[in-house]
């Protein structure tokens, strides 16, 4: 079967690429597409000779022919720090001594050295820096040589003032074709590698988006040391799965993950709608909060119907999935203390009495009724038709007045 023109020339283009760093794959790739181009020139010198009959300088060529395939070889064996040494110094040898002795410097074939320090600082590993610059003298010192020292006229070659344009034509355009075409293709990959590392970039900013409040992600990404503040009002609320504790006893953990997703996605989406933050989970609880981190009047209403909207889809999807599965949500308000904790894994959380009584709040609570205390009672109670459930002992805080609110 033909392999495609196209696959061919990747595959070559992409010899010893494999394992390597995107930075180091740009480079071998570049070595590459030098040495394929060195073949191919020489390959058409080689013809040129050949049909001029001039069978002197295809022996040269074809040495340097070997030279140019060894230095991709050089690459399929990982030595991609020895191949644009080596291609360097074949190009120098060849070119220099294909002028002085065969085509003279009215041929313009010396020009190809100008490939070599024009792209060095491209093609060598950068802890080669000494390898650039001495190649790059050699190639300088070579050109130099075949322009000002060298005949005019060949040594070892009966060659015409026609052909002698037609070289030197050729060799103006090829190494014009070539300096040209190895940096536009360097230039496309770094374009390339330029959306990637935006892609990456954008994934990275979603991701820190997912875990941060986008205020604070943005506070983050300014270096800002310490995040912490303090809100005179906001509405924290729990919630937890009733049941899922003996539902999960007998289902395989990547179904238990499986469902859990399920409410949880949706508990997910609806924090969006009613523009909530969501706090965390801990196992099958659920932590949102409402006035932070921007600040609003109406938080605690936005966490009433936030919670109203939570138990309606636990309902929905227990009863689509044939699950006897409902919910306990509690609420608080009051002043609490937000900040971000941690250097590598980054969490948002809260702190404060009102966080501690909201989660009371909660456990305290009723199947598919949210419970709140009398501090949020007094900011919803002409919104919400809760009803007083009566005094009921919290830890840590003896009897408290609290309400509820049946869905």
């Amino acid at each position: 079967m033909q392999i495609p023109k196209k696959k061919m020339y990747d595959r070559i283009v992409d010899t010893g690429t494999q394992f390597l760093d995107e930075q180091e794959i740009r480079r071998v790739r570049l070595v590459n597409i030098l040495a394929l181009f060195g073949i191919l020139i020489n390959l058409s010198y080689i013809l040129l000779f050949f049909y001029l009959t001039w069978y002197k300088p295809v022996i040269l060529n074809l040495f340097a022919l070997v030279g140019y395939i060894f230095t991709i070889v050089f690459n399929r064996l990982g030595l991609n720090r020895l191949s644009p040494i080596h291609f360097c110094i074949i190009v120098t040898i060849h070119m220099t001594i294909l002028t002085i002795l065969f085509l003279s410097k009215q041929s313009a074939a010396h020009l190809y050295l100008l490939i070599i320090p024009c792209l060095s600082f491209l093609i060598f590993h950068p802890k080669d820096k000494l390898w650039i610059y001495i190649v790059a003298l050699l190639s300088i010192s070579s050109l130099l040589y075949c322009e000002y020292f060298a005949q005019r006229s060949s040594l070892l070659l009966p060659i015409s003032e026609l052909y002698l344009r037609f070289l030197h034509f050729t060799a103006i355009v090829g190494t014009f074709f070539l300096l040209t075409k190895v940096v536009s293709i360097f230039y496309q990959d770094i374009q390339i590698a330029q959306n990637n590392l935006k892609k990456e970039h954008d994934r990275s900013e979603q991701l820190l988006l997912n875990i941060l409040p986008e205020p604070i992600a943005r506070r983050l990404k300014f270096q800002e040391e310490v995040i912490a503040d303090n809100y005179q009002s906001a509405t924290i609320l729990f919630a937890d799965i009733i049941g899922f504790t003996q539902f999960s006893s007998g289902i395989s953990p990547q179904e238990l993950v499986r469902v859990l997703n399920i409410y949880f996605s949706e508990f997910d989406r609806l924090s969006r709608v009613h523009e909530i933050e969501k706090i965390k989970t801990i196992g099958d609880s659920y932590m949102v909060a409402s006035g932070i981190p921007i600040p609003s009047e109406s938080h605690a209403e936005k966490i009433i119907l936030f919670g109203i909207s939570i138990i309606k889809a636990t309902q929905e999807i227990s009863s689509r999935l044939g699950q006897n599965i409902s919910i306990r949500v509690g609420v608080n308000s009051g002043p609490v203390t937000a900040g971000v904790i941690g250097k590598q894994k980054f969490a948002y959380d809260l702190w404060g009495d009102a966080v501690n009584l909201a989660s009371r709040m909660e456990s305290t609570g009723l199947a598919n009724k949210i419970q709140i205390t009398e501090t949020c009672y007094q900011l919803v109670k002409n919104k919400f038709p809760f009803e007083l459930r009566g005094q009921i002992h919290i830890k840590g805080k003896g009897e408290m007045t609290v309400y509820t609110l049946s869905v």
